[in-house]
């Protein structure tokens, strides 16, 4: 599968159910030449969710904004807002 990257998802709170975590989630390469990666707002696109419901996302350990590109093989942890009292 050289035109995809595979990332490995761990969602929490909320988002737990809504997203994949026993397998990788494969994104499509953004151009025809195969070499632009995917971004975070990328694969919250093809899973369904909405930026405005993630308040940190963090790839490989790292704090992440929308544009941050997906590296092959990568671990994205995305945390919901979370309110209480």
């Amino acid at each position: 599968m050289d035109d995809v990257i595979s990332v490995f998802v761990r969602p929490e709170g909320t988002l737990v159910g809504r997203v994949p975590t026993t397998m990788p989630v494969h994104l499509p390469l953004n151009n025809e030449t195969e070499q632009m990666k995917p971004s975070l707002a990328d694969l919250l696109r093809l899973l369904g969710i909405k930026p405005e419901e993630v308040m940190l996302a963090f790839v490989n350990g790292e704090c992440a904004t929308l544009a941050t590109p997906l590296p092959q093989g990568c671990r994205v942890t995305l945390s919901p807002f979370i309110c209480g009292g």
